[in-house]
């Protein structure tokens, strides 16, 4: 049956059991010992705590959460939430004396002590009435207060703060200041991190750091909760290597009704681009959904400076290039939730993205002989249109086991990519006098591709086993993908198939993931173990008319344990310390054995033979006064990848992928928030890095450097905000890249119209025009410089425009989200 579920082969299944016998066992237990402690808790209750929750203005309170706890050390006993009418009912099975704690979101939370006495069965506490939090209590004017720090994860409440109005799902990350943009786009965790992102604790599936930020872009302010930064994710997470999870947890308590919003930018660079979305949210009874709508058309303008040097016989070449990059892109998403009865729901997401734009260079290329002797120079025009569109269909399940918040989830998703990319090559001679000449060679370009990953999940938790939180899971891919790789010669105004650079490529992977973990409060002990294993098999084939065809097939099973601790001294004092192993596979690009070339006589070329990485990451942690943080890092990667440089007998450029003995990181970073006056605060985060590597040749090379990233918030009269944040790197090391300085200074004014229903800001980005890569790639055969200029500067506007009707947003405090986080909306 469990093969049949998860679409495994038996004989696969068979082989994984009796490889893991130990594991296998341990984590059938756990789940058995999960579902038994559920029953065993539900048919031992014979005490009952009832009530009902308001406001000051009798206004029902839904979804409030009220705990009983134990008062020598505040262990949670019970839990439940209010219905839908602010009712709450716990089931207890035991006399004592307890604490009964309720809260609300921008509430005052309710304690009261009780003892439940073997006489008395029932305790009815009536109408339970939270007043609101004073706003100078909680102090949403500064940055630091919407900060919450748990044993794994840092907490930011956006709802809570200045960001909730008129921003989106990427501009929201200027309150988070170990978050930054590199100049590609992609998001970094201190500088050192990739960072991988959920919503609602599903990954997002996505294709390039443009595609990543567009999606962000699409998701407005108003509807997000708070974001979770989890920086050593545990087993439940399928991540790899050291990559950061941000989980941004979008609003889900509401009323009857529907409520919406409208979003645009605007803005100029050398180009005009804009960006427009919508989103509505409803709800009737048992049934909710939203559906949000983006639409962008980016226009990036990018200048490019290469020379490289080969080592072996003392050739270079430079080249100067230009690009102009025009994109169209759309998104859409709709997800709807029913609840079926009071423990069970179901949910269905679909979410479609479709992009097309065209890409142009410009370059010029200088080829040097022995000496610095010109030798050539060519003159190449190209053309790069591309064209996928990405499906996403998911189905989820949750079903609540006790009054406690055990449960168990169940999810299946479908992703479709399909692609299309098409490229000219136009290559003229350049003459001596830095002329244009006569068309040399016409070369095309044609690559369709697609890939289907199919997910299964099973997931369970309960929140008290034998004084334990427990959580177990197992996640089954499958991924399966078709490349053809068409390369078109022009001979007499036809286009005619290249067979020697042309080949097609099929791909197949299969990963299983089975996780467990134990979480437990001891005093002022905070404890957490995890242990993940997964096995991958991946198998590829590429098919040439004229070689042989070439094939490879890799199986292999890894363990990946994990251990958070965390102390709390007192109220001033926080240590923490983690330890995580992951891996890193190969993508199935970089280990597919086809030539993929990107100019007539340039191309890549995968490695079959590459190694995952395996990477050892050690933190410890110093939290003060809830507010200044501290942290040590040292990570240690086995077989690390990057690239490499060579001739092959045709003279062509060829890049490929080898591993490296291994790359060491020490990090030493810190966060101070300030507010200099009460109308001006701002935080900064410091980190610096030493970083070393052995190549397999036996060459060391090292490197010290540290960026700064920094956020300040004013408050203006007429009630306008002045945000200024920016980043400084010393240098970054990448695949052996090794960049210079680079920074960015972002300024924006915002102001509030109609009850800060419409917020309109201006902004400038990289103001003065500093975000520049330069670079040197150093390898093995051959020494790289390269400069780009990216075009980050920008300046533009932005409208946010809120309405609703019959609809009421209610949130459930953020100190309390995590106990009840609940699947994928």
């Amino acid at each position: 049956m469990i093969s049949k579920i998860l679409g495994l082969n038996n004989l696969n299944l068979r082989k994984m059991i009796g490889e893991r016998n130990l594991f296998f066992w341990t984590l059938s237990f756990s789940f058995l010992l999960l579902f038994n402690t559920s029953f065993a808790q539900e048919h031992l209750e014979n005490y009952t705590i009832q009530g009902k929750v308001q406001d000051v203005n009798e206004e029902i309170l839904s979804g409030a959460l009220i705990k009983l706890l134990q008062p020598s050390d505040s262990t949670i006993v019970q839990g439940v939430f209010s219905d839908e009418n602010g009712n709450f009912k716990i089931n207890h099975s035991k006399v004592g004396i307890y604490e009964v704690q309720i809260s609300f979101v921008g509430n005052e939370t309710f304690t009261k002590v009780l003892e439940i006495k073997a006489e008395k069965q029932n305790y009815d506490l009536g109408r339970v009435i939270l007043s609101v939090k004073q706003m100078e209590s909680i102090e949403i004017s500064g940055l630091r207060q919407i900060v919450k720090k748990e044993v794994d994860r840092t907490i930011y409440a956006i709802a809570e703060s200045p960001f909730s109005k008129g921003e989106n799902g990427l501009s929201v990350f200027q309150i988070i200041p170990e978050i930054s943009i590199q100049p590609g786009g992609e998001l970094f965790y201190k500088g050192r991190q990739e960072v991988v992102v959920y919503v609602n604790d599903k990954r997002i599936p996505v294709i390039s750091p443009t595609q990543l930020n567009s999606f962000l872009s699409s998701i407005p302010s108003e509807t997000i909760v708070n974001i979770e930064i989890i920086p050593v994710p545990g087993p439940k997470y399928d991540v790899e290597g050291f990559a950061t999870v941000v989980n941004i947890n979008l609003k889900k308590k509401q009323k009857d009704g529907w409520e919406g919003g409208l979003n645009g930018d605007v803005f100029q660079n050398k180009y005009f681009s804009y960006n427009a979305s919508a989103y509505l949210n409803y709800k009737y009874k048992a049934v909710q959904g939203h559906l949000r709508l983006y639409q962008e058309e980016p226009k990036i303008y990018t200048e490019h400076f290469f020379e490289q040097n080969l080592i072996t016989d003392n050739t270079k070449w430079q080249n100067s290039a230009s690009s102009h990059d025009f994109d169209k892109s759309q998104n859409l998403e709709t997800v709807w939730e029913w609840d079926l009865g009071t423990r069970t729901k179901v949910g269905a997401l679909y979410r479609l993205n479709r992009k097309d734009g065209e890409l142009s260079f410009d370059r010029t290329n200088w080829f040097f002989a022995p000496g610095d002797k010109l030798d050539s120079a060519t003159y190449m025009e190209t053309v790069f249109w591309e064209d996928f569109l990405i499906q996403d269909v998911q189905f989820d399940f949750l079903h609540q086991l006790d009054t406690l918040g055990g449960k168990i989830s169940a999810s299946y998703n479908f992703v479709n990519f399909d692609a299309k990319e098409y490229q000219d090559f136009y290559v003229h001679d350049f003459t001596e006098k830095e002329e244009v000449g006569d068309l040399k060679e016409v070369f095309f370009y044609d690559f369709p591709s697609n890939f289907q990953l199919h997910s299964f999940r099973l997931d369970a938790y309960l929140p008290n086993v034998l004084g334990f939180r427990w959580e177990a899971g197992a996640k089954y891919n499958y991924m399966l993908s078709q490349n053809e790789f068409t390369y078109l010669n022009q001979v007499n105004n036809s286009k005619l198939r290249d067979p020697e650079r042309s080949s097609d490529y099929d791909y197949k992977e299969d990963i299983l993931g089975i996780y467990t973990s134990a979480a437990k409060k001891i005093e002022n002990w905070d404890l957490k173990f995890g242990l993940r294993a997964e096995q991958t098999i991946r198998s590829g084939k590429s098919y040439n008319r004229l070689d042989a065809d070439r094939s490879f097939y890799r199986n292999y099973w890894s363990l990946l344990p994990s251990v958070f601790l965390n102390y709390t001294i007192n109220k001033d004092h926080n240590l923490g310390f983690s330890f995580k192993r992951s891996i890193v596979r190969p993508n199935y690009i970089q280990i597919a054995p086809v030539q993929r070339f990107n100019a007539p006589t340039f191309y890549d070329l995968g490695n079959p033979d590459l190694k995952g990485v395996i990477k050892n990451q050690l933190e410890f942690s110093y939290l003060l006064k809830n507010k200044y943080s501290f942290s040590l890092a040292y990570m240690h990667d086995q077989n690390s990848i990057t690239k490499e440089k060579y001739l092959d007998e045709k003279r062509y450029l060829v890049t490929t992928f080898e591993n490296l003995d291994y790359q060491n990181n020490l990090f030493f970073d810190f966060g101070i928030p300030i507010t200099f006056i009460k109308w001006w605060d701002g935080n900064f985060s410091i980190t610096f890095n030493s970083m070393g590597f052995r190549t397999f040749s036996g060459r060391l090379e090292r490197k010290e450097f540290f960026n700064i990233s920094s956020t300040h918030r004013v408050n203006l009269p007429k009630n306008y905000n002045l945000i200024i944040s920016g980043i400084y790197y010393s240098g970054l090391v990448g695949q052996m890249n090794f960049y210079e300085a680079f920074s960015r200074i972002n300024v924006s004014l915002k102001k509030s119209f109609l009850g800060e229903k419409l917020n309109i800001t201006a902004y400038a980005n990289d103001i003065f025009d500093t975000y520049i890569g330069r670079r040197t790639l150093k390898l093995e055969t051959l020494v790289q410089t390269a400069r780009n200029t990216y075009g980050a500067q920008q300046f533009g506007l932005k409208m946010s425009f809120n309405f609703s009707k019959g609809l009421k947003i209610k949130q459930r405090n953020i100190q309390e989200d995590t106990e009840k986080r609940r699947f994928v909306k």
